[in-house]
């Protein structure tokens, strides 16, 4: 299985577009799980995991540990 966890660098939370068709994921839990180990990762086992530079793999370590904790 191969997994994308990091969102695209512009990505554009602002915005929402209603007309555009969507599904729900199958995996849901299973990505839980995965953000769940992520947020105690290390950068540099990140940097390592993912072949990210650091600035990338900081900016993904916050992302991961500011999810709520209702979700993760």
């Amino acid at each position: 299985m191969i997994a994308v966890i990091s969102p695209a660098k512009t990505l554009d939370t602002r915005t929402f577009n209603a007309q555009v068709p969507y599904t729900m994921t199958q995996f849901q839990s299973n990505a839980y799980q995965l953000v769940k180990k992520l947020k105690k990762i290390k950068t540099e086992e990140l940097m390592q995991l993912m072949d990210l530079s650091e600035k990338l793999a900081v900016l993904n370590i916050e992302r991961y540990r500011i999810l709520k904790r209702t979700h993760c």
